[in-house]
């Protein structure tokens, strides 16, 4: 087999064989098939294209790996199954026959809240392949924090992915870095040392998406808009109350606790800036993934589900918000007034 096709499924420094050479001592084969016939008798639903057959044979000194998958993730995670057998001991002969009861086989993780570094993910994403799994749910942006480099609007990660005590904070709600959370102390230093600091520039979001794509994981970012914004709403009050990409009202009275116990952490999706910040940000996700090959159809997340709730808890409602906040229904329908938007301005 070429060696395109190795890199296509992810692997590296493999011994292959053309099907027109006889096998040689130690000698592993890596194919694509179908093998759908392997599984006619199995009674439970699975995720057949992701399956794969690992033989292992010998002949006299002669010894013969055959990994085939249904597609070439499945032979990927063939040989993961091989690796894992191979651990510490000698190759047993016998025949594996598997495919997975689930096609999403997820992990969230939520850097928001706990920044961790680039290496770091790129770790635990290799864990994620070696166990078979293939979504990483990635929590970009929450109240404490917001990680991802957007160029169109620096103030998210010079305000936005720090935090610490803001000594120089004005009545007019401006503020240089976030409050402190979760441990991460009154200096940004000490929150770059605990986690409540950082964020990923473009080229480690995209070393992030290739390092995933070659051990078939995809990467699920989520963006937490209409709630869940306070670190978007604190960065955009930097930009100025003129800014085109302003997510709150100065001379809005709404005021409301969220599920959560934060106080007014929601955009107001009534202002047309509101959804030009979704727009720089979105337009920055796609491209990101563009470039990648790594398709966002479909994978980008919101984060409207705490948004009903915070309704029972508004005081001082404005005109405008009361428009919204009276409909029972105001969490699905700024969710699908985001999704109207983007699916009209960028293919997503």
């Amino acid at each position: 087999m070429e060696f395109g096709f190795t890199e296509r499924l992810g692997l590296r420094a493999v011994e292959m064989t053309s099907d027109s050479s006889q096998p040689t001592s130690s000698t592993i084969v890596l194919r694509v098939a179908d093998i759908r016939h392997r599984f006619v008798n199995v009674t439970s639903s699975l995720h057949l294209d992701d399956a794969y057959v690992v033989t292992a044979s010998t002949n006299g000194s002669t010894g013969l790996v055959d990994v085939v998958g249904q597609s070439p993730s499945g032979v990927f995670y063939g040989v993961q199954t091989l690796l894992a057998q191979l651990s510490g001991r000698r190759l047993v002969a016998g025949e594996v026959v598997d495919a997975p009861r689930f096609a999403y086989r997820g992990l969230m993780l939520d850097v928001a809240r706990n920044f961790v570094a680039k290496d770091v993910i790129e770790r635990t994403v290799d864990a994620m392949a070696a166990y078979k799994m293939n979504r990483l749910h990635l929590h970009l942006t929450d109240d404490q924090g917001w990680r991802l480099d957007v160029p169109a609007l620096p103030e998210l990660t010079a305000v936005g992915a720090r935090r610490g005590h803001d000594a120089g904070t004005e009545g007019d709600g401006r503020r240089s870095m976030l409050p402190p959370y979760l441990g991460s102390g009154p200096s940004a230093d000490d929150a770059a040392t605990n986690g409540g600091a950082g964020f990923y520039s473009r080229e480690d979001y995209r070393d992030i998406l290739r390092h995933a794509r070659r051990r078939h994981v995809t990467v699920i970012p989520e963006v937490d808009v209409p709630g869940h914004s306070a670190a978007a709403i604190l960065s955009m009050r930097g930009r100025g109350r003129d800014n085109v990409t302003l997510v709150d009202d100065e001379n809005d009275m709404f005021e409301y606790v969220g599920v959560n116990g934060y106080k007014n952490d929601l955009m107001n999706m009534c202002l047309k800036s509101s959804l030009s910040f979704i727009d720089h940000v979105i337009t920055a996700l796609v491209d990101l993934h563009k470039v990648c090959h790594s398709s966002v159809t479909r994978q980008l997340r919101d984060g409207h589900d705490s948004t009903r709730d915070s309704q029972h808890n508004v005081t001082h409602p404005t005109p405008t918000t009361t428009i919204c906040i009276n409909d029972k229904s105001v969490s699905e329908q700024c969710y699908c007034c985001i999704l109207r938007y983007c699916a009209t301005t960028k293919a997503v």
